[in-house]
């Protein structure tokens, strides 16, 4: 009867040594989980911020080629105002050298 009892609470002592064994294995699965979700929100934050990157330079090339289409838009108007001041000084020569031969 005793041998009986020893080996019930040894077989009690085991399934409590396995039912915490099964408990510390869902503790460690449970912060494999959270590593899991840790490296996932890292990854998210690294591409948004790739994506940030990619419309900054984006944004960059924009200004630069409106720059450039500025300049060169100021260079043909320049370039117009120019004509027009040369032809309008022609046309002032050619009216003081008409009134110049009367």
């Amino acid at each position: 009867f005793f041998l009986g009892v020893e080996k019930w609470q040894e077989l009690n002592k085991l399934q409590e040594s396995l039912q915490e064994e099964k408990h510390q294995e869902n503790i460690l699965q449970v912060k494999l989980l959270q590593l899991d979700l840790a490296l996932v929100v890292v990854l998210v934050q690294i591409n948004l911020n790739l994506v940030v990157g990619f419309l900054v330079i984006m944004q960059l090339q924009l200004l630069v080629l409106l720059q450039f289409q500025n300049q060169v838009f100021l260079e043909v108007l320049r370039n117009h105002i120019d004509l027009d001041l040369e032809l309008l000084l022609l046309g002032k020569l050619e009216s003081i050298k008409s009134q110049l031969t009367f």
